[in-house]
């Protein structure tokens, strides 16, 4: 299992480079971005991703993430598909975030 942070602002998935390498993808050059934390090289993958928890299970299979040359950064799980397939609650005072299909 691999926390990753929600990223409203982002478009995509992105990794570090050192789970890319665990993970043993393959790797393509996308070029250079600007983000909060600094500029970052990207390569493009693809990988299957699931999110679960007690009630439900999530698959995305075959989805294309970005891997940042950079370690320092977390996972980040941007707006695409996450937010296009769920409706986001958050319950701040819970300390809970929802995703309910749409």
């Amino acid at each position: 299992m691999i926390d990753a942070l929600l990223d409203s602002g982002g478009d995509f998935i992105v990794i570090p480079y050192a789970i890319a390498k665990y993970l043993k993808l393959k790797l393509q050059k996308a070029g250079c971005v600007d983000t909060a934390g600094g500029e970052t090289t990207l390569c493009k993958s693809e990988l299957t991703m699931i999110i679960y928890d007690e009630e439900r299970k999530y698959t995305y299979e075959n989805l294309e993430i970005h891997v940042s040359d950079r370690n320092d950064l977390p996972v980040l799980l941007g707006r695409h598909p996450i937010f296009e397939d769920h409706e986001i609650i958050f319950k701040k005072h819970e300390n809970k975030l929802i995703l309910q299909p749409i």
